[in-house]
C-alpha cells in the first residue's frame, strides 16, 4: 500500500482505521503496518 501524504487522512479512512484496531482487536503496530501510516499517528 502506498504512504498516504503527511495529514491527509480523509474522516473514512480514520473510522477504518479505529475499527481495525478495536473490532478485530490489531495492534496499534500492526494496524499502522497495515495502512502503511506511522504508529505515531494511529496512536494519536
Amino acid at each position: 500500500m502506498e504512504r498516504i501524504p503527511k495529514g491527509l487522512y480523509t474522516p473514512e479512512f480514520r473510522a477504518e482505521a479505529v475499527r481495525l484496531v478495536v473490532e478485530p482487536g490489531l495492534s496499534v503496530d500492526a494496524a499502522a503496518k497495515r495502512l502503511s501510516v506511522p504508529k505515531s499517528s494511529l496512536a494519536n
